[in-house]
């Protein structure tokens, strides 16, 4: 399970790193969707290498 942002935001400060659960969201909604578009890209790029697999009906 993941860190809720505050949780998040307690690990980095363990770490050293100081950062408020803003920050850490602004971050979320800033490069999520890029990390969201790269894996659909790798998925696609994936499937397509099976475009010759295709389901067919039997005949009754």
């Amino acid at each position: 399970m993941l860190p809720s942002l505050r949780e998040a935001e307690g690990l980095r400060f363990e770490r050293g790193t100081d950062k408020c659960h803003e920050t850490v969201c602004h971050g979320r909604n800033r490069f999520g969707p890029i990390f969201v578009s790269d894996i659909l890209c790798q998925r696609v790029s994936r499937m397509r290498c099976f475009w010759h697999w295709d389901w067919h009906l039997d005949g009754i």
